[in-house]
């Protein structure tokens, strides 16, 4: 018999792509080795006569010593932003001024920001800035444009020397303009100029473009619609024109990449003291021009009329800078899964954005597997393969693994992968209809929502904006007055290291033949758990879409503040985390129908992660009103050595007192020190090394390590899962815990059940069964992810296949740690094995197709490509290994996507340990984390999917040396579940 020894088997994991931090898997968003060239950011700041005014635009008199003029209001919001250093890391910065009498001129030629004195530079310069003279937008426009561009020629884009050398370095280099001005453009005499600059012959052709083809041939329009004067179009016509060419023109034509500029304006100081806009009798006014230029030059346009709104203006377009590039949409997936190799075809995707601020969007989408006919390996047998489809049967994943955009997710219309439209995002209710709730002192249900006393604790004491930020996560744009609540833009957090999981409750539409069965049931009442960054942990209805709860723990609640706070992040100032966990679901099925219903017990579980060191049971027995069931945290009482909470609570059967329970089993977790601070070295830890079993039901603590007498040294933090493996007995008793720790170290603990009596709570014995880790900075290798296991025979012993890929998933940029895939042999039976060490071990040739040494022990693949590393889970099954690597990689010059790096796919034989493919791997570029490994099953055919294009109906699978690689018959196809828990049954009946 040979069995996978399964994780977490109720949902599978993988990571989808379409296309922060210090100490963090998230830096690889924020690395500028990654990115492109630090961006250009232009300060195009009007100086003219009226900035000396009131900040009102019906107040045209200069205010006495003591009060703020506008231009004491620019002064003050330009240097707050310049000041802080973790809004404006990582780009390049200068200041040009323009006014009619002082001219258009650099301030502050561009450079980076984070050299030298250039900050300090910045701000001084900006308090010399005086107001005088006119309004020149466009000739300022046409003047950095020109300034920008490096090109040499008579035809636009050409560099004039006027304000200096051109700030591109090098191709893929973005360039932005802020401007910010006071008033309507003044001098209409510079339209015919910008016409010839951007080939458009005189003023009167000034058109917009609005589309690039494939020859690259511009598409224009012409716009006249939005003019100050009713005389004169010319100047605002051609500024508009200017800045859509600017967009979408490479200005750097002779180098490899594309450089474009983008425009963002701000209005200031254009409305009356009481709030209204001075619109002209036509409805025209200068924000309107301002917000065309933007819209046309690729930015973002804002209005402010205050130092608070003139600095949130400032900043919201530098992170939008800074995170232009990017890379945007990454996620995991759900299979409906009721059986390990039968599964049913919904499919759900969590889908999340990155993003410059701390408040990262996310979003859950359904789709659906169908599986297709296809030829086998060598033969002229058809099989069946997994592809995705979308609600109308169509093909939904492209061939380079993205949604195609044309795709219909089951809730919403065309809605592919984009993270802010569709999915359980679009069914959000109204703000006042949400079903938000914490719960205080372990059991009172509280509303979130704004009331006269707001008791619950959100980190400030002030009542009056406990409200707007109640009224924040519900939904509402902040606002301190009570009385002026308007709906926001809809947002959920993200679940970047998250997935989902699925409740199933009733069959509300049995099949044709009146099969109600959770396989067979057309339309099942299922509820899909999903936990979130915003510190929430949501259920959805599946066939709807629609949020039953939101759910925000008590500990979460302080993170509402800094959400709305809306903080840049950065490689040097980490994003906030809320619940970052992976639900894991128990339920007690009585009747063994697999539904739970007639008073049956069911949880979730979900660990906090890097949101803190907590693990909470919820109590899901009623669909719509789920409770509180108990709660861990770190730190305190039996659990005084468990750290932040990485390792996903992993549920079993052992004896306890001789009877049969229900466990959790979890690693200690994750020492923030000293590993946030020490990015290479291992070393001991205070916290996190330790492994604890608790009860499933009541939270209570069974037995930890610490607390006993285990052979070896349990020094060292344990920030993955755990793999349990169970024996073949009814109850499925864990016989087994293997897990992998931060010293290189791989454990084996044994828990003999038939020693469990009244007397005996818990009989468990173990130690370290591999030492795979060194002294040298090479050598360093660390465990994050959880081991695959499997059970098979190898020269007639009954063996653990323990299979285990070594990375620094905290900082996947490091590229000192030579790291590796192991595959070891542990015989079953016996507890009395030497440890193994590398030297015992057979090697993988670099190609794959031989191995070296002896194979008694198992063997290793050396990951060869510098800086490779595992920091996903791989996939043991089916006599096979697949695991993926991440290398870490630059930007692509010819195409100007940022990458994180290059994704390596190995498919080995666990027998002979040789790749199964013709090579000894396979490659594709990505733009964030490689996926965890899965497969999709139809009962008998099962489709190993490594990376999301492998589900695209219209890419072939990767094909194999000697057999399928990616493709797998597993005979007569039935396999059953049989436990209660998410342990199933694979053997064959």
């Amino acid at each position: 018999m040979k069995k996978t020894i399964n994780l977490i088997a109720l949902s599978s994991l993988l990571t989808s792509y379409s296309y922060s931090c210090s100490a963090d898997d998230g830096e690889i968003f924020f690395n500028d080795k990654l990115a492109p060239a630090k961006p250009n950011v232009i300060f195009l700041l009007d100086v003219s006569g009226s900035m000396a005014w009131y900040p009102y635009a019906d107040n045209k008199k200069t205010p006495p010593k003591g009060v703020s003029s506008r231009m004491d209001i620019l002064k003050s919001s330009l240097d707050k932003v310049l000041a802080d250093e973790s809004a404006t890391t990582g780009i390049r910065a200068g200041i040009v001024k323009f006014s009619g009498s002082q001219g258009i001129s650099t301030v502050v030629p561009v450079a980076d920001i984070d050299n030298g004195n250039q900050r300090q530079t910045l701000r001084n310069k900006a308090q010399d800035l005086k107001a005088a003279g006119g309004t020149p937008t466009v000739q300022a426009l046409y003047d950095v444009g020109q300034y920008i561009s490096p090109n040499t020629g008579s035809k636009g884009p050409y560099h004039a020397t006027k304000l200096g050398s051109s700030p591109i370095l090098e191709g893929c280099q973005l360039s932005h303009i802020i401007l910010m001005t006071d008033g309507k453009p003044e001098g209409n005499n510079y339209g015919s100029q910008v016409a010839s600059y951007i080939g458009a012959g005189s003023a009167s052709n000034c058109s917009v473009v609005t589309q690039v083809n494939t020859d690259g041939s511009l598409v224009r329009t012409l716009d006249r619609t939005l003019g100050q004067s009713s005389s004169n179009y010319s100047n605002e016509t051609c500024g508009r024109a200017l800045t859509s060419w600017m967009s979408r023109t490479d200005q750097a034509p002779k180098l490899e990449g594309d450089n474009y500029i983008r425009t963002h304006t701000i209005g200031f100081a254009l409305r009356n003291q009481n709030g209204t806009q001075p619109d002209r009798s036509d409805g025209k006014n200068a924000q309107n021009f301002l917000t065309d230029l933007a819209k046309y030059g690729g930015g973002k346009s804002f209005e402010a009329n205050s130092d608070e709104t003139l600095v949130k203006a400032f900043r919201e377009i530098i992170s939008d800078v800074r995170a232009a590039d990017s890379p945007s949409a990454s996620g995991t997936v759900t299979v409906g899964e009721q059986a390990r190799y039968e599964q049913r075809t919904e499919v759900f995707y969590s889908l999340y954005a990155s993003d410059a601020y701390n408040y990262w969007p996310g979003n859950m989408k359904r789709f659906k597997i169908e599986y297709v006919e296809t030829t086998l390996f060598n033969s002229t047998k058809k099989g069946q393969r997994a592809v995705l489809v979308d609600k109308k049967g169509t093909s939904a994943m492209s061939p380079d693994g993205t949604f195609y955009n044309t795709a219909s997710s089951f809730w919403s219309e065309s809605d592919g992968g984009k993270v802010m439209s569709g999915g359980v995002l679009e069914q959000l209710k109204s703000p006042a209809d949400r079903k938000i709730f914490t719960v205080q002192n372990k059991t009172e249900i509280v509303d979130l929502k704004a009331n006269p006393t707001a008791s619950i604790d959100l980190g400030v004491n002030d009542l009056t904006e406990k409200n707007a930020l109640l009224n924040f996560i519900r939904g509402y744009t902040y606002n301190t007055d009570s009385n002026a609540l308007t709906v926001a833009d809809k947002k959920m957090g993200d679940a970047a290291r998250g997935r989902i999981s699925l409740a199933t409750y009733d069959c509300i539409t049995p099949d044709t033949s009146g099969k109600s069965d959770v396989i067979n049931c057309l339309q099942l009442d299922q509820v899909a758990l999903l936990a979130s960054n915003d510190g929430f942990i949501r259920g959805y209805n599946i066939n709807t879409g629609e949020a039953i709860y939101e759910y925000m723990p008590e500990e979460m609640l302080p993170l509402i503040q800094k959400l709305q706070r809306r903080e840049v992040v950065s490689f040097k100032k980490p994003r906030y985390y809320g619940l970052d966990g992976k639900p894991v679901i128990y339920h007690h099925d009585k009747n063994n129908d697999h539904y739970i219903n007639n008073g049956e017990h069911a949880y979730a579980y979900i660990a906090s992660g890097r949101g803190g060191a907590y693990i909470y049971a919820l109590d899901i027995s009623s669909r719509n009103a789920i409770k509180l069931a108990w709660q861990i945290e770190g730190g305190k009482g039996s659990f005084s050595k468990l750290g932040y909470t990485w390792s996903t609570p992993m549920l079993g059967k052992m004896k306890i007192n001789g009877e049969v329970t229900a466990v959790l089993v979890f690693g200690g977790g994750y020492d923030k020190s000293p590993q946030e601070e020490d990015t290479q070295s291992i070393r001991t830890n205070a916290k996190g090394n330790d492994l604890y079993i608790v009860n499933a039901e009541t939270g209570n603590l069974i037995w930890s390590a610490s607390n006993s007498n285990l052979t070896g040294n349990m020094s060292y933090s344990i920030p993955s899962a755990v793999a349990l493996v169970t024996d073949d007995s009814e109850d499925k008793l864990v016989t087994d815990i293997i897990f992998g720790d931060m010293g290189g170290q791989v454990w084996r603990l044994s828990i003999d059940n038939a020693k469990s009596n009244s007397t005996n709570q818990l009989s468990i014995t173990g130690k370290v069964i591999a030492q795979l880790a060194g002294s040298s900075a090479a050598d360093e290798r660390k465990f994050y992810q959880a081991p695959a296991v499997y059970e098979t025979k190898i020269n007639g012993i009954e063996t653990l296949s323990v299979n285990i890929g070594s990375g620094f998933r905290n900082h996947p940029l490091n590229m000192v740690i030579k790291d590796r895939i192991y595959s070891l042999r542990v015989p079953k039976d016996s507890t009395t094995q030497t440890i193994i060490t590398e030297e015992m071990l057979g090697i993988a040739s670099s190609d794959g197709q031989s191995i070296s040494g002896d194979l008694t022990n198992g063997f290793m693949i050396k990951l060869s490509a510098e800086g490779e590393k595992v920091i996903t889970d791989g996939y043991a099954n089916f006599d096979r290994l697949v695991f993926n690597t991440f290398i870490p990689f630059n930007t692509d010059k010819k195409t100007c996507v940022p990458s994180t790096g290059t994704q390596r796919t190995y498919n080995y034989d666990l027998t002979t340990g040789k790749s199964l493919l013709k090579t000894a791997y396979i490659s594709i570029g990505i733009s964030a984390l490689p996926p965890d490994v899965t497969a999709y099953c139809d009962g008998r055919y099962c489709t190993i999917i490594s990376d999301p294009s492998l589900l695209s109906k219209e890419k072939p699978l990767p094909e194999g040396k000697d057999k399928d690689a990616f493709l797998v018959d597993t005979g007569s196809g039935n396999f059953v579940k049989t436990g209660s828990t998410d342990l199933f049954d694979i053997s064959a009946k």
